[in-house]
């Protein structure tokens, strides 16, 4: 049974996921449909994450820079990235107050890729 969100709730922590979704509708087609199924959790349309899909890959920087708090955890993600070999995506997913437990996933070939539960810069 899927685990709901409210059960991975962490203050002052981002879980973060990136892929390649080339349009904002496919990206919410897939958030709407197949992504709990995927990672073994359900959430509430309210505590829906903040995402972006762009027509090119670019590097996590520029993607995640947009992000309401990322000055917060921007360095942290690149870094966290680069361990993982990725450089470049063109969508990603931020669950805010969210710690994701990685052995929730039902499948290694999801067209999304968790990236990490990454702790918050506390606020300037």
């Amino acid at each position: 049974m899927a685990r709901h969100h409210s059960d991975l709730g962490a203050p002052a922590t981002v879980s973060v996921w990136l892929g390649d979704f080339r349009t904002e509708f496919a990206l919410d087609e897939y958030m709407r449909g197949q992504f709990s199924a995927d990672f073994g959790f359900e959430y509430d349309p309210g505590a829906s994450p903040e995402a972006c899909a762009q027509a090119d890959s670019i590097s996590i920087a520029d993607l995640l820079q947009g992000f309401s708090q990322s000055r917060r955890f921007l360095d942290h993600a690149v870094e966290q990235a680069a361990l993982l070999g990725i450089s470049e995506a063109s969508a990603a997913v931020v669950f805010y107050a969210t710690r994701y437990e990685p052995d929730l996933a039902t499948t290694q070939s999801a067209p999304l890729r968790f990236l990490g539960a990454i702790e918050l810069l506390p606020r300037a």
